[in-house]
């Protein structure tokens, strides 16, 4: 048999993206602690193998760290929006013309 068509050629049908929801995904379980102490090193040497090429291919791609910024300004802003609502129709309120019956 010819060793080229014995050779099997696997293409992985990954994109960069999904090795950033990988990242991600590496990120929360470890904060999570759903690690065994047994797993530990190897699935440190697999997130730093995919961090590794990320920062080099797609250095400012998110992590969980980022995302978890992200959602607390968003927050923070719709917040900020409530209470000024809030403030406003309180406002109205005491500018409102009040019906004042004199006997």
């Amino acid at each position: 048999m010819n060793p080229d068509t014995e050779k099997q050629h696997t293409q992985l049908d990954l994109d960069l993206n999904d090795l950033i929801d990988l990242r991600i995904f590496l990120q929360l379980v470890s904060k999570r602690g759903s690690i065994v102490p047994q797993e530990m090193e190897r699935f440190g040497a697999i997130y730093n193998k995919i961090d590794k090429s990320l920062t080099k291919l797609a250095p400012d791609a998110p992590t969980l760290d980022t995302i978890v910024q992200q959602q607390q300004q968003q927050q923070q802003g719709q917040q900020q929006e409530q209470e000024q609502e809030q403030e406003q129709q309180g406002n109205n309120e005491e500018k409102a013309p009040k019906n004042i019956i004199t006997l």
